[in-house]
């Protein structure tokens, strides 16, 4: 559990680095569009409103790259907690940017099935099924002998004089035959089973959902990376190309960079939340995601 919120936590800061950046350069943007529009608005060629919108672009790009640094921070703080760390330990560093996403999935049916065979949680209840059935193994074979006593007796006897011996008592059940600690045992084996048949189905469903929730994440990532991404270069550079023919202003380029921009940004975003569910999903199974380690569990489980 602990290794699951470090890792989580470790793709969290990689993409709130990565954000940071990208609000670094968005505020660049911004600052050379609004110090463009003040020395045109000395020029007399825009007018106030102008003006005062370009400004209002560039103090909002300010505040949100504010709140980038303080998000990195807060992250960066989080994972050195979860990792212990103190002192001069604390200046650890990471890459700039988060992994590029598996080209291939698992499937969903060797999920489940890893995850019911290496869940330490049902692992346990097994072991508490495996007690019971003993417990109730040895009441049922051991209900005809009752209660047994040994110890020493001394008696006196008939001529007087004190004997001391071995006792040995030996109850008969003829009325109690432990049936009621036989029906308390079978009746807690039945509500175990039922416990753990019970937890297996909320692990498949809690499988099922992750991985619905990875694959949308990856949807998304790959929409970005084939789609919006090229799409946004290109809406730049058919503008650089007006702007070179003085067909738009600069305030228009300025203003596709920015987009472009805000587009990287929610891909980073993605990508992120694409780990931080495969980390869930991971701890969710009981194991290391990886198709060789889970396909051969499956296939295992087949032979």
């Amino acid at each position: 559990m602990l290794t699951a919120h470090v890792e989580k936590s470790y793709y969290t800061v990689l993409g709130a680095k990565q954000i940071r950046q990208m609000r670094r350069l968005i505020t660049e943007a911004a600052q050379n569009s609004f110090e463009l529009a003040r020395r045109l608005y000395a020029a007399g060629n825009i007018s106030d409103l102008e003006l005062s919108n370009e400004q209002g672009q560039y103090e909002q790009a300010r505040i949100n790259q504010a709140r980038a640094e303080s998000a990195l921070l807060d992250a960066r703080e989080h994972l050195t907690g979860l990792m212990g760390l103190w002192g001069g330990r604390i200046h650890w560093t990471v890459p700039d940017r988060l992994p590029d996403i598996p080209d291939e999935e698992i499937t969903l049916d060797h999920l489940e099935t890893f995850a019911v065979q290496n869940r330490l949680d049902l692992a346990a209840k097994r072991k508490e099924m495996e007690a019971l059935a003993q417990a109730l193994g040895i009441t049922v074979d051991w209900r005809w002998i009752g209660d047994v006593e040994v110890g020493i007796s001394t008696e006196r006897d008939t001529d007087g004089q004190w004997v001391t011996g071995p006792l040995l008592a030996i109850e008969l059940p003829i009325f109690n035959q432990r049936q009621a600690d036989i029906a308390r045992i079978e009746a807690e084996f039945r509500q175990g089973w039922k416990r753990l048949a019970a937890r297996a189905v909320d692990i498949r469903s809690e499988i099922r959902l992750l991985r619905n929730r990875l694959i949308i994440n990856r949807n998304i990532v790959r929409h970005h990376e084939q789609v919006v991404l090229p799409l946004r270069e290109r809406i730049v550079e058919l503008t650089l190309k007006k702007y070179n023919y003085m067909l738009v202003g600069a305030f228009d380029l300025l203003t596709a960079k920015q987009l472009e921009y805000d587009s990287y940004q929610n891909y980073i975003e993605a990508a992120r939340d694409y780990w931080v569910v495969r980390t869930e999903l991971q701890r969710a199974v009981g194991g290391r995601l990886t198709t060789r380690s889970v396909n051969a569990n499956a296939v295992r489980t087949k032979a």
